[in-house]
């Protein structure tokens, strides 16, 4: 199959195989990795941008279709799938992308109902749907290679460094020691709760959760890293509170530390500066 190169491409596509579509607008909404993200109207299509992408689209539709039926907060409902291009459609979210700048200017109280929201969310992610998926679509076997990240490691070593990167590189020199200690407490994970795959509606203080393309059995503390993008302080607060509900204890430090390693692995040597290695 030749997949789509650009949003041009993509929309054209969705026209020729969707004609219904054929003359409404198609925004482009985001150009991930692994998908073309297209908006109509009444829906969203997200396409391939490559055979591994299309491999999980079965995963994923049964998975869209667990969390409709259980789900405590919003996630997109399934509208339909082409299995033989790997389109999928699905429903419409409503509100803004819950940025660390739109969480942290909000006051405690809603502040506190998200976090309540996103607990509550993993919770029944790790308990729930875990048990719920079908095994064989989903790998508990994998493993990792920090190969590329031990190479960037190297070459940031030898640059001008401030004291808050040095402490960066400690802390992805540790999980690269330890991690494999935790292999055994693997779940279910979204590993993407990032601004860009979580929605906030302000009028009802709700959040949901977008883009269920890249879970897999893995381990549970990886869930918690990108939610240090909102800061140390709410991050701690969402694995407490988690702790308690589900009773199960969550390393912060080995959180922390696989967060630094995803800093070190999004910095390109070919093309970052020192200056570009941002770490919190």
């Amino acid at each position: 199959m030749n997949f789509p190169k650009n949003h041009d491409e993509a929309a054209a596509f969705i026209r020729r195989l969707y004609p219904e579509y054929a003359t409404v607008p198609l925004i482009h909404a985001a150009h991930g990795q692994e998908n073309f993200v297209i908006l109509a109207p009444d829906c969203v299509f997200r396409l391939p941008r490559h055979e591994w992408a299309m491999k999980t689209r079965e995963r994923e539709s049964k998975l869209l279709n667990i969390l409709t039926q259980h789900s405590p907060i919003d996630t997109p409902k399934l509208l339909d799938c082409n299995p033989e291009y790997g389109i999928m459609r699905i429903s419409k979210m409503r509100g803004d992308h819950l940025t660390p700048e739109i969480l942290t200017a909000l006051d405690s109280s809603k502040q506190q109902h998200i976090i309540n929201q996103i607990v509550d969310f993993l919770c029944f992610f790790h308990t729930t749907a875990t048990q719920k998926i079908q095994r064989p679509l989903y790998k508990s076997d994998k493993t990792y290679s920090h190969a590329e990240i031990i190479k960037n490691i190297e070459k940031l070593k030898k640059l001008d460094l401030s004291a808050a990167q040095k402490s960066c590189i400690q802390d992805a020199e540790f999980y690269i020691r330890e991690y494999k200690n935790h292999k055994d407490d693997r779940v279910l994970i979204h590993e993407d709760l990032v601004s860009g795959n979580m929605l906030y509606d302000h009028k009802t203080n709700a959040i949901s959760n977008i883009d269920f393309g890249g879970c897999d059995i893995n381990f549970r503390h990886l869930e918690f890293k990108k939610l240090n993008a909102y800061g140390a302080q709410i991050c701690q607060k969402i694995c407490i509170q988690y702790e308690e509900k589900i009773g199960t204890k969550i390393n912060q430090h080995l959180v922390r530390c696989a967060y630094a390693l995803n800093k070190i692995y999004n910095w390109k040597p070919e093309k970052h500066k020192i200056s570009d290695f941002i770490v919190d």
